[in-house]
């Protein structure tokens, strides 16, 4: 039962990091987002 608790604590870098990680998802989302947009508004 300890481990499931120790499990679930998340660490302050940990959040962090997990926080960095999703901007750059989205980033990198809204990047390829944009650039599929520019593919479309050229072939038309």
């Amino acid at each position: 039962m300890a481990n499931a608790i120790e499990s679930n604590v998340v660490t302050l870098s940990e959040f962090i990091g997990s926080e960095v990680d999703a901007m750059l998802f989205t980033d990198h989302i809204l990047k390829s987002m944009s650039y599929r947009n520019r593919l479309l508004t050229q072939n038309e």
